[in-house]
């Protein structure tokens, strides 16, 4: 049966997802991790002749100051569906498709808790949001053969496919989560350490 071969397919290529994602995640880390050596050899310079910086949520949140953090950006190359209905229980035809998905935080909804007496700082993340930028039109490929619709539907219909199939991904949001707290540790680093601050992670496994 055709179905039953398109969703092995499928599963084919998450595995392949999510394989290949882990090195260019860890690619766009290692540039910011570069980026930010420098910036941190100039804070330290500039540290011994500014005044002392109280620490505080609102210092913090102006350390990380980025309105958007994308801490993994990649290719996915999926297969979508097409139905003959609204209820979506018959299937017309199956769509091949590669996108550009992005994985990342709205900085702006970062929170930061502040122990003084113990010196530790508590962040708080928002979800792992996924986005989808495009989908290539070159790539589409029907199956079993061309349908009479609109193109405005099919890449709606893939880019509904990618997005959940991406948010399907355990490894893929953990990977990116761990991305987004190495970054928050490396923005503010240079605040925190000055002042013997450091910042502790809560486990959050237990909520998922």
């Amino acid at each position: 049966m055709i179905s039953e071969d398109v969703k092995k397919t499928k599963e084919e290529m998450g595995m392949k997802f999510i394989e290949k994602n882990k090195v260019v995640i860890g690619t766009a880390l290692l540039a910011i991790i570069v980026i930010f050596s420098s910036y941190l050899l100039k804070s330290i310079k500039n540290t011994e002749k500014a005044d002392p910086t109280i620490i505080s949520e609102s210092t913090l949140i102006e350390a990380i100051n980025i309105s958007e953090l994308s801490t993994a950006k990649y290719k996915y190359k999926g297969i979508a569906e097409n139905y003959k209905n609204d209820k979506k229980t018959k299937v017309q035809c199956y769509i091949y498709y590669e996108a550009e998905v992005k994985a990342g935080i709205d900085m702006g909804q970062v929170h930061f808790s502040i122990d003084h007496d113990n010196k530790i700082v508590i962040p708080s993340l928002p979800e792992i949001k996924i986005t989808v930028n495009t989908i290539d039109e070159k790539t589409l490929d029907f199956m079993p053969g061309k349908i009479d619709v609109e193109l405005k539907t099919i890449l709606s219909e893939c880019k509904e496919d990618a997005e959940k199939e991406a948010s399907r991904s355990t490894e893929l949001l953990n990977t990116a989560q761990e991305n987004v707290q190495s970054i928050i540790e490396a923005l503010t680093y240079p605040l925190l350490e000055q002042d013997g601050y450091k910042i502790v992670w809560e486990d959050t496994s237990d909520n998922e």
